[in-house]
C-alpha cells in the first residue's frame, strides 16, 4: 500500500487527526478574545481599579495562544499519490458509497454517480465533477454532495444539445458527401464538436455520453426545425467495427450509443 502521510493513514483519519490540534488553537483564541473583551469593556466603563489586571490577564491568553500555534505541526498529506492509486482516494469513496448506499459505478478509474461524472485530477490536488474542478477532497464531505445530487433533477438541457448535434451532424454529412440524412458515427460527432485546442480536455467522452443519455431518456425528439432524432444504441454488446460511447445509468446498467440519424419533418 503507498503511503499516503507520515503515520501511514488515510486522508480522513489524517484531518481527523489534525483537526484535534487545530480546535486546540481556536478554543485558547476564544479564550484570548474573551480576556481581551473583557479589558476593553474595563476600559469603557472606567474600572480603573481592575484594568491592569486585565490588561495582564489578556497578554497571558495571548501568549499561550502563540504557543500553541507555533506547536502546530505542518500540514503533511501525499494527495497526489492518495489520488492516482487505487489504495487510497478510490478506496475510500467506494467503501464510503457502500456504507451510505450511494449509487455509484466505477469504471475505467471514472466515477459514475447519476447524474454526475467524477473524474480524478491527482497533479491538480482536485477532483473534477462534470466540468467543475473541486478541490475539497474529504470522502465523506463528497458523499454527502453526492448523495444529495442524486435527488434532484438533471440541470442539462437537451433541447439546446440536440441543436449542437444536428449542427454536427449537418457538416458531417456535407464534408462526408453522403446522401442526406444517412446514419452517422456519434464519435465523429464528439471529434467535431471538440475539434478546437483543449476543448476536449474541457469536454470529454464521459460529458458527451451523459448528454446524450439525458437527451435519450427526455421528451426531446425534434430540432427547432423539426428533424426527428434516433440514436442507436445497445445495453449488451457494442456494434462491430463502431467505437461507441459508453454511459453509465442510475441502475449500474452499460449503455453502448453507436450512431445517430436525423430525419427530415
Amino acid at each position: 500500500m503507498a503511503v499516503f502521510s507520515r503515520n501511514n493513514l488515510s486522508l480522513t483519519e489524517t484531518l481527523d487527526t489534525y483537526i484535534q490540534d487545530v480546535e486546540d488553537w481556536l478554543k485558547q483564541l476564544q479564550k484570548e478574545m474573551s480576556a481581551v473583551k473583557k479589558l476593553k469593556t474595563a476600559v469603557q466603563n472606567g474600572e480603573v481599579k481592575s484594568i491592569e489586571a486585565l490588561r495582564k490577564s489578556a497578554l497571558k491568553q495571548s501568549d499561550s495562544t502563540h504557543v500553541i500555534g507555533k506547536s502546530l505541526p505542518e500540514f503533511s498529506f501525499d494527495s497526489i499519490t492518495y489520488l492516482s492509486d487505487k489504495k487510497g482516494f478510490m478506496d475510500e469513496i467506494k467503501k464510503l458509497a457502500h456504507s451510505e448506499k450511494l449509487s455509484m459505478h466505477i469504471r475505467d478509474d471514472v466515477i459514475f454517480s447519476y447524474p454526475l461524472i467524477i473524474r480524478i485530477e491527482p497533479e491538480l490536488n482536485a477532483i473534477r465533477i462534470n466540468k467543475k474542478l473541486r478541490y475539497t477532497l474529504r470522502p465523506d464531505k463528497l458523499v454527502d454532495f453526492l448523495l444529495r445530487e442524486q435527488t434532484k433533477d438533471p440541470s442539462n438541457k437537451p433541447s439546446q444539445f440536440i441543436e449542437a448535434l444536428f449542427k454536427a451532424y449537418r457538416y458531417e454529412i456535407a464534408k462526408s458527401k453522403k446522401g442526406a440524412f444517412t446514419s452517422i458515427e456519434l464519435l465523429k460527432l464528439y471529434n467535431l464538436m471538440t475539434i478546437l485546442p483543449g476543448t476536449g480536455r474541457e469536454y470529454t467522452r464521459s460529458d458527451f455520453a451523459r448528454d446524450l443519455y439525458f437527451l435519450d431518456v427526455s421528451d426531446v425528439r425534434s430540432t427547432r426545425s423539426g428533424h426527428l432524432v434516433d440514436l442507436t444504441y445497445s445495453t449488451a454488446s457494442r456494434e462491430r467495427g463502431v467505437d461507441p460511447i459508453e454511459f453509465v445509468t442510475r441502475d449500474g446498467t452499460l449503455k453502448y450509443y453507436h450512431s445517430i440519424l436525423f430525419t427530415a419533418p
